[in-house]
């Protein structure tokens, strides 16, 4: 009914909870919609309307506001790296764009925090219109004396943290797996077949030599993390796969003669 349009022909914002005969644009009609069934929202935009402070107007909603997504890892070569996405409006459309990668000694939240200002100031961006902050949970993101939203209050005080969605669908993906035996004891397989197979020259040299008659193309053995997805379908499906070729390299390496060799490949047989 609303077509595309963010902005409306008319917005009256005094009484967005009610049904409206004129277009109000998208933004105020969604508004209107979840006044049905979010009580509080309309109570609320009822109470700011009187304070003026609904943040409604086009003016707010084309104010260049934007939000900071910041996460770290350590790259290929054990370099500890940080890397920083914005994400804002522009002509209706919600963009994020990727800012770059910086390195960095140290990941503690006041580290972060200078590293944070730094990029942000050299896009010539005011750090006061940061309005959302997306981090995970860790101590040095969300710590309540030192983490980065902390310090990020001292340069953006509007800006609300927000813990990645994504980070917290992971956490619930591990928790479920943790409490689930067989997912528990299949993770547990997939990532001792990796330490295994991979784990010495020796092994790793057998299970690649080891001619495949299938079609598929020979898959190498996937790491499962612990602190990012650990549900990993390339993991899963390198294994699923190669049933046939991990079972030939298991039932050579159980008749080596090295005990720790024997005891592992034959547990991993069974």
């Amino acid at each position: 009914m609303q077509n595309i349009a963010v902005r409306g022909h008319g917005e009256s914002r005094k009484d967005i909870w009610e049904v409206s005969d004129i277009s109000r644009g998208n933004f105020l009609e969604l508004l209107h919609l979840r006044c049905k069934d979010l009580p509080w929202l309309q109570s609320k935009l009822q109470a700011q309307l009187q304070l003026h402070a609904q943040w409604t107007s086009p003016s707010i909603q084309k104010s260049g506001y934007f939000g900071m997504i910041m996460d770290e890892t350590s790259d290929i070569s054990r370099t500890k790296e940080v890397s920083l996405c914005l994400r804002y409006v522009i002509n209706g459309e919600t963009k994020e764009t990727f800012v770059g990668f910086f390195a960095t000694a140290s990941t503690e939240g006041e580290v972060l925090y200078e590293l944070a200002k730094t990029a942000i100031n050299k896009l010539d961006l005011w750090l006061e219109n940061i309005s959302a902050e997306c981090f995970d949970g860790a101590a040095n993101m969300s710590g309540i004396r030192k983490g980065l939203a902390t310090r990020m209050k001292e340069c953006s005080p509007l800006g609300i943290y927000l813990h990645c969605y994504g980070h917290l669908l992971n956490l619930a993906l591990q928790e479920t797996m943790t409490e689930n035996e067989t997912l528990r004891n299949t993770r547990g397989t997939i990532q001792s077949l990796y330490n295994f197979l991979h784990g010495s020259t020796k092994c790793h040299a057998l299970f690649k030599d080891i001619e495949i008659h299938e079609e598929d193309v020979a898959l190498t053995l996937k790491y499962l993390s612990t602190t990012r997805w650990s549900c990993r379908w390339a993991a899963v499906r390198a294994v699923l796969e190669q049933v046939p070729r991990i079972m030939e390299a298991l039932v050579t390496l159980s008749k080596d003669r090295d005990p720790k060799t024997y005891s592992e490949s034959n547990s991993l047989l069974h």
